[in-house]
């Protein structure tokens, strides 16, 4: 990639996670707005860009991507460093959307727990678990 290269994520904000029928997790409702990235943006800018669109304080929220072609693993970015490597993953793919969550949320909300039953037995109980302990931005 081309270090002028322009990635557009679909940035959200305001869902839900819940868990699809292959494990993979799915974002429900709230607010997406499209912000433009670049290999050279920092984190400091991108956060601020979305303070702006969705008039809250970016403060105490995570910011986290899926790479492409993985719908189970959140990555987090929380550095220029890692604001660089998503522009880098994500630069060829058909979209990419990055998740502004609450770290309160986090913790108390993204939990999914998903139940599998046959003949009223529980067969099995799968917790996915989104970055429960999340370190400081």
């Amino acid at each position: 990639m081309a270090d002028g290269a322009i990635v557009v994520p679909i940035c959200q904000y305001g869902g839900e996670f819940t868990s699809g029928p292959s494990g993979n997790l799915i974002y429900r409702g709230g607010e997406a707005h499209a912000v433009d990235v670049t290999h050279d943006s920092s984190l400091e800018s991108f956060k601020d860009e979305l303070s702006k669109v969705f008039h809250v304080d970016v403060t105490d929220m995570s910011l986290k991507y899926f790479l492409p072609n993985n719908m189970k693993t959140l990555i987090t970015i929380s550095c220029d460093r890692d604001l660089q490597r998503m522009v880098g993953f994500t630069a060829n793919a058909a979209h990419v959307d990055v998740f502004l969550i609450s770290r309160q949320e986090n913790r108390s909300k993204m939990m999914v727990i998903e139940f599998v039953a046959t003949n009223a037995s529980l067969v099995s109980l799968r917790v996915l678990a989104v970055n429960l302990v999340l370190t400081s931005v």
